[in-house]
């Protein structure tokens, strides 16, 4: 029989999931109707409302299990919808983010039915305060004992009550017998296992924390900064946050709970101890100071999917698992963390503790996005895909790794010990280590970190930081360091904001398609290895540096650091500071490395140490020197060919580091204020100018004539033999020095051959004193003293030079002169 409290909806047709069920059927208009109707029918009746398509059996008078107690004094039973969907409105929850849901959503997660899904209703605010908390061990039976919970909220918001010592809510799920008042059974594992499902929604911290940009910014109450706060007594009840507050007061205290029950939060959002497997999936976090959803001492697979936290502690994580203990049954797997949507977003700590894997266990499976630490785990392989942090802030590292093997006990919080790490697709905002990668056990074969399509902004301190790892494979990096945002003070120096940073023992880098900006790559810790790179670019635009007290001057930086390999495709380049000066001191330092193909603009020192360099390119601006210190093994040749170098203060320069070998340049010089070639290295045996291009040199007009030559200068031209084959000297600016060539001290054999000399009919001189004058071969050598005109020579595919022993050198005819 169905009754309809009001005539007029007889109509309506209502759809009831089990009409046939129930021998009387109350209609209602909505649930204002139902709190007010007072008809005593028999028990079992259902009610049902219209607007709401809500549905409840009436329970006997005196339950004490009922689910809703209507205004009248009615006590229902809610029933779930066909879909399974038990909703919080139906139990008497408000959801208007004002009046204070807690005692409903107590309701709810004691009473909700087995397997139904208990949800919020789309579009709804829930205000929750205080604290929720359940145990079914041998101290308090609250749950049964093979409880699952699925939670759904979307497009709901729940919202923490402000400053109330909220904690959404904690299970302790260890029936098991234990140490009293631990909540944790040695053999929790194995006694009624169960699942908790959280899907959709908002969570608001409500005022539970505020938005900054670096743990620098943080002021006690007299607006001192407290950088250390976590260390110094009573620090952190001091500590505020400057840049947007929420709450009472005006202000927001770091750990609230430090200071009173009553001022934040006592545990994590979200607590479940004792479980068979956590999913979390669809859910944004807001304004959070504390952790998120935490899963401890879980027997199976915890996952989170599609997750996102903004705004919340940086001390804090936001999606944790933890493992108390191994004590699985006899052969099953564990599955410790595993994501699997993709642009998923979390922040999430992995902390399985002495978990031991066994065949089949995948320790670590991150396939879509999220900002992870991961501390302590074992196994021997970690992959991190399409990670994705928005406004996450860490003390410490952006992604972070603490990893321990079975037989390794890791004590300091960065070090790692594994097989193989991979990052793919990672992305982060605002940290001070994006990725670290550091093997603790030496550089063993096969040891390989891979990171490709990541990108990190306003990293603070490393991007990208590797230590004892074999090979280290990048593709694809983007890392942007800026003093602005993560320096605010500006405390750290230029040589802190590194991109990439390669420690001891590496075998083998290889890098492709890397940027950074206002940071750098180093290497300069490493033993030696092989580096490979292309597609390089470094750029520092931050022009205001902080003061180095150690130089007495402003801070710089070298932009790549490296030892033996190849780069190609390099760009680097910086912005002069308000000092006047640029913040790169050595764009290259690349130990017996090889360069080919790059632009380097702005700086002290463009290239250093290195063996070859070939365009094409060009080093502009350096306000030292354009290349400096090519260094090499005896036995091979340094070859610099096919880049131009314009507007710096010195050429090339080349010292005793040149390790006895022969030198071939063929370059560009335009607009070089002193010489563009100097050699001081006597060991030297061959020097080849060949095809180069001198246009405008010496232009420092304050220098005497011979010290501004464009070969030479003060300290000569040092080598066993110097060769000039097709080169061209050019006068454009009237200051423009006159001496093409000073060679003096130790030159054995000078030579030149088809030099051409613009504008037409220009002169050039040439200086060459104290050459040991019973080695010189007359048909290829300058007479001593000043030469206004080329040597006449004739063009052969072949010259003979006479070395210092008397052994014959037949030099090739070189490229042909660079055309004007």
């Amino acid at each position: 029989m169905i009754i309809y409290s009001d005539p007029s909806i007889a109509s309506t047709d209502p759809q009831l999931s089990s009409p046939d069920k129930y021998e009387r059927q109350v209609i209602l208009h909505d649930m204002e109707a139902l709190q007010s109707y007072s008809v005593p029918w028999p028990v079992g009746t259902l009610f049902a409302t219209i607007r709401e398509k809500f549905e409840f059996e009436l329970a006997p008078p005196d339950a004490e299990d009922y689910h809703l107690l209507t205004a009248a004094g009615l006590r229902l039973y809610h029933l779930p919808d066909p879909a399974g969907h038990w909703y919080m409105d139906a139990i008497g929850a408000a959801g208007d983010g004002i009046s204070d849901d807690q005692a409903v959503w107590q309701t709810a997660l004691l009473r909700c039915p087995a397997n139904a899904k208990l949800t919020f209703t789309q579009g709804r605010t829930y205000l929750i305060s205080g604290r929720t908390s359940f145990t079914n061990d041998f101290r308090n039976a609250d749950l049964p004992k093979a409880r699952n919970f699925h939670i759904e909220a979307y497009g709901a918001t729940i919202r923490l009550g402000d400053f109330t010592g909220t904690e959404l809510a904690h299970f302790y799920h260890n029936p098991g017998a234990g140490g009293a008042g631990s909540g944790l059974a040695g053999d929790s594992w194995n006694n009624d296992l169960w699942e908790f499902v959280w899907e959709g929604g908002t969570i608001d911290g409500n005022g539970q924390n505020q938005h900054f940009r670096h743990c620098a910014e943080l002021r006690d109450g007299s607006g001192v900064v407290v950088s250390s706060y976590a260390a110094l007594p009573g620090a952190q009840e001091a500590a505020q946050a400057t840049a947007q507050v929420f709450g009472p007061g005006g202000f927001w205290e770091i750990n609230p709970a430090a200071v009173s029950i009553d001022t934040g939060y006592i545990g994590p959002l979200i607590l479940c101890y004792g479980l068979d497997r956590m999913t979390v999936r669809d859910v944004t976090l807001r304004n959070l100071a504390t952790d998120g959803f935490v899963a401890a001492n879980a027997q199976g697979t915890v996952r989170f999917e599609n997750c996102r936290a903004i705004n919340c502690l940086p001390t804090n994580d936001q999606f944790v698992i933890n493992y108390v203990a191994d004590g699985r049954a006899p052969g099953s797997q564990l599955t410790a963390f595993k994501v699997d949507k993709p642009r998923s977003r979390a922040v999430l700590e992995l902390t399985p503790g002495d978990v031991l894997p066994v065949p089949g266990d995948k320790i670590i499976g991150l396939s879509s996005g999220c900002t992870a630490s991961v501390s302590s785990v074992s196994g021997n392989r970690l992959e991190l895909y399409n990670i994705y942090g928005i406004e996450e802030f860490h003390s410490g590292e952006a992604l972070k790794i603490n990893w321990t093997n079975s037989t390794t006990t890791v004590v300091t919080y960065r070090l790692v010990s594994t097989l193989n790490a991979t990052w793919d697709g990672c992305y982060g905002e605002v940290g001070n280590t994006l990725l670290g990668y550091i093997e603790t056990s030496g550089p063993q074969v096969g040891c390989v970190a891979n990171v490709e399509n990541c990108y990190g902004i306003d990293q603070g301190t490393t991007a990208a930081r590797f230590e004892h790892t074999h090979t280290i494979q990048i593709s694809g990096f983007s890392t942007r360091c800026s003093h602005l945002s993560s320096d605010p003070l500006k405390v750290l120096p230029y040589s802190s904001q590194t991109g990439v940073n390669v420690g001891g023992s590496s075998a083998l880098v290889k890098i492709s398609n890397l940027s950074c900006h206002n940071s750098r790559i180093n290497g300069e810790n490493a033993a030696q290895k092989n580096w490979e790179m292309s597609n390089v670019t470094i750029l520092i635009n931050d022009t205001d540096p902080v003061f180095n007290p150690v130089t007495g001057g402003p801070s710089t930086v070298t932009g790549l650091v490296a030892s033996s390999g190849h780069v190609s495709n390099l760009r680097i380049s910086s912005e002069r500071t308000i000092h006047g000066d640029y913040p790169i001191s050595t764009a290259v330092n690349f130990n017996g490395g090889d360069v080919y193909g790059f632009i380097i603009e702005g700086c002290r020192t463009g290239l250093a140490y290195v063996e070859r360099a070939s365009g094409p390119g060009r080093i502009s601006n350096a306000t030292e020197i354009a290349i400096s210190k090519p260094l090499l093994t005896q036995g091979r040749s340094i070859v610099l060919e096919g880049f131009e170098v314009e507007d710096c203060r010195r050429g090339v320069e080349f010292n005793v580091l040149s390790n006895g070998c022969d030198v071939r340049v063929s370059l560009r010089f335009r607009r070089i204020a002193e010489n563009c070639v100097i050699s001081t290295d006597s060991d030297m045996p061959l020097l080849v100018l060949d095809g180069c291009l001198f246009q405008d040199f010496g232009l420092d007009t304050s220098l005497d004539d011979e010290l501004r030559a464009a070969i030479g200068g003060e300290g000569g031209a040092q080598a066993n033999m110097l060769v000039l084959d097709n080169c061209v000297f050019q006068k454009i600016d009237p200051d423009c020095a006159p001496y093409r060539l000073v060679a003096q001290n130790g030159i054995d054999h000078v030579r030149e051959r088809d030099s051409i000399f613009l504008p037409a009919g220009e002169t050039f001189l040439t200086q060459v004193s104290g050459a040991d004058t019973a080695n010189l071969d007359p048909l290829h050598t300058f007479a001593l003293g000043t030469n206004t005109a080329p040597l006449p020579e004739a063009s052969t595919h072949q010259v003979r030079i006479a070395g210092p022993d008397g052994t014959a050198y037949f030099l090739p005819a070189f490229a042909t002169p660079w055309t004007s």
